[in-house]
């Protein structure tokens, strides 16, 4: 079979996909270029067929003959692998040259287009996703993509004209369903609504499908069901995007009802929470108040209970005095907030 070449730049490398600490490594030019040379021949290693790679300070350069057949669908997933983890420096070469192997293969210019989708580079998507279409056209998940790429690249009607064509084909497909309506979401939220809810139905740990679910509900005026959504978009993943607006969404619900229960009048508890909190600050100083800044926040991570008054929350307050506190979400809240606005008029 005919070789194959590569080139990874060595300052494109994503350095989570190494055993060795980040920082050491760019302490160490060397280090840094011997342990990505050897991630390479570990890879090529477990596809079969025979590599070659030479190194230097900028680059790696691969040469590999595969020996079978076999070996080309090793490599092809090595290049998932790589996308499912982000590297999407490291995977564009393998299905580049996969491309230019074989421009008919489906599963290729199915997920290089994708890729070039999420990148941005939409003209070159909706060009690969087309011939994906084109050629094998029973292929609803290339179709959905191609609508994907469209909108991303400005052509939101004929995207929508897709996407449509989508929902006719696979009325029951959650990524077709979620596709759909959060297009529709920016249109209307209202015929966008029960197009989200049957992807989550269908989906119920699609993170992004539940969000785009939990901002119609928004959207439609079903604030509690909305609020239910949003923690379950956090509870999915705690620690990506898509739960940090979620978190915000949260925050901004929460105020809004605080707001609601007294019509928005002063809430009196939350001025006592403050007062006592402004007493606080007498002692604590701007260091001790960025340090508890932090807790609060991490602990709000989830969200506080802010009008649950049963509900309570431990602060390690010994960075304050040596009594410890247990207060309630509400005060919490206040404590945060305060801290945060007279630290950042301090700085």
């Amino acid at each position: 079979m005919e070789p194959m070449s590569f080139s990874f730049r060595i300052e494109d490398f994503d350095l989570k996909l190494l055993p060795i600490d980040a920082g050491l490594l760019k302490s160490d030019a060397g280090l840094l270029v011997e342990a990505i040379t050897q991630y390479f021949v570990d890879a090529f290693a477990g596809l079969g067929g025979q590599a070659q790679i030479f190194s230097d300070e900028k680059m790696v350069n691969v040469n590999w003959t595969p020996v079978a057949l076999s070996d080309t669908k090793k490599l092809l997933t090595l290049a998932l692998a790589l996308l499912r983890k982000g590297a999407y420096a490291q995977a564009e070469p393998l299905l580049l040259a996969l491309f230019k192997k074989d421009a008919a293969d489906a599963d290729v210019l199915y997920n290089y287009g994708m890729m070039l989708s999420d990148l941005g580079r939409t003209a070159e998507a909706v060009r690969m996703l087309k011939d994906c279409v084109r050629l094998n056209p029973g292929r609803i998940d290339a179709l959905n993509a191609l609508g994907v790429a469209q909108v991303r690249g400005g052509n939101r009607k004929e995207g929508m004209a897709t996407l449509e064509k989508c929902i006719a084909l696979a009325p029951h497909d959650p990524s077709v369903l979620r596709n759909y309506g959060g297009l529709l979401l920016g249109i209307d939220a209202g015929k966008a609504l029960p197009y989200l809810k049957q992807a989550v139905e269908l989906q119920p740990d699609d993170q992004q499908g539940v969000c785009g679910y939990a901002e119609a509900l928004l959207l439609t005026g079903d604030s509690n069901a909305a609020n239910v959504q949003f923690k379950k978009v956090i509870e999915i993943a705690p620690y990506t995007g898509i739960a940090e607006k979620a978190r915000t969404q949260l925050t901004i619900l929460s105020q809004e009802n605080m707001k609601d229960s007294v019509g928005g009048n002063v809430r009196m508890d939350v001025v006592l929470y403050c007062v006592e909190a402004l007493k606080l600050f007498k002692v604590i100083g701007r260091e001790k108040a960025k340090q508890i800044t932090l807790e609060i926040a991490l602990l709000a991570r989830d969200g506080l209970a802010i009008n649950s008054p049963d509900k309570k929350y431990a602060l390690n307050i010994r960075r304050v005095n040596s009594a410890g506190c247990s207060c309630s979400a509400r005060c919490t809240w206040a404590l945060g907030r305060l801290i945060q606005k007279w630290t950042l008029a301090r700085i």
